[in-house]
């Protein structure tokens, strides 16, 4: 590991809260890896003070930084220049420092993407992407949503608890359909659309530790389907163990939080890190220990 010194790059977190973020423990892992001279800190601030953060953020000599829950939609306000795919999205994650100004990105969708690539066969995930299901309606939802239709999604379903949110979602992500059909389907219904689904995708905070399981039958989905869950706590949750069960392919959600993070260091460093299983091992060890 090259030594910090006073010429060290800065990057890190705005969010609310950022106390439990594994953020740092991945990017200082890649910055050892790659002898880059740098530190990532969670910039803590007291609730209501973004504001005076990105003011005092503005005097520092950033290179970047990344943006979680609740400011990412907040965040655009406050750039210089925001990707085009980004916009569309209307959030961002990532925030990259050149000469002074801030541009904006969203890699959630492309380091989902990377992740679902790693996870599956290329002939696998041609052919299961062209049926897409997506179950929920927040940011999470519309960068994903953008990145299969990049991924060559040609029919895509959003179902969403707020039957106007998915509508929303659809209407706000057509300009970028690029030949793909999307459409929207009430909560209630949402089982109608597993026998066609080829990959199923559960962007929604059911499932996760404290909250309650996904109620979704898996039966119906065609054989060789994916089902993928961004959730990461726990990293089996009990949707993918039911896809694993029935002979599915589960994706579970670390490699998201891995992916987007390796797509922001690239924007950061011009270096592409790699997601490793070592990586991972630290990463989860880091999660326990917090």
């Amino acid at each position: 590991m090259a030594a910090r010194t006073g010429k060290a790059s800065l990057v890190g977190l705005i969010g609310q809260p950022v106390t439990h973020s594994l953020s740092p423990a991945i990017h200082e892992y890649w910055m050892a890896q790659h002898g880059i001279d740098g530190t990532y800190i969670p910039f803590r601030h007291a609730p209501g003070a973004m504001p005076e953060l990105l003011r005092a953020l503005r005097t520092l000599d950033l290179r970047g930084f990344n943006i979680t829950v609740p400011y990412k939609s907040e965040m655009l306000a406050h750039l210089d220049s925001i990707d085009p795919e980004a916009k569309a999205v209307g959030a961002v994650n990532t925030v990259v420092v050149e000469k002074g100004r801030w541009h904006g990105l969203n890699t959630d969708g492309s380091g989902y993407l990377r992740h679902l690539q790693a996870s599956t066969s290329k002939a696998q995930l041609q052919s299961c992407i062209q049926e897409s299901l997506v179950l929920g309606g927040g940011g999470a939802a519309r960068s994903i949503v953008a990145a299969l239709m990049r991924g060559g999604a040609q029919h895509l379903t959003v179902c969403n608890r707020s039957y106007e949110k998915a509508c929303a979602l659809i209407s706000h992500l057509q300009p970028l359909a690029r030949g793909t059909r999307l459409s929207a389907l009430p909560w209630e219904r949402r089982q109608e659309a597993v026998p066609k689904a080829g990959l199923l995708v559960n962007t929604t905070s059911l499932g996760m530790e404290g909250h309650a399981p996904l109620e979704l039958s898996l039966d119906a989905m065609p054989a060789g389907g994916i089902v993928s869950d961004i959730v990461y706590a726990p990293l089996e949750t009990p949707l993918l163990a039911k896809a694993r069960a029935r002979g599915l392919t589960p994706v579970e959600g670390l490699g998201m939080l891995l992916g987007q993070a390796a797509e922001a260091f690239h924007a950061w460093f011009g270096v592409m890190p790699e997601v490793t299983p070592k990586l991972r091992a630290h990463v989860l060890a880091m999660r326990e220990a917090a």
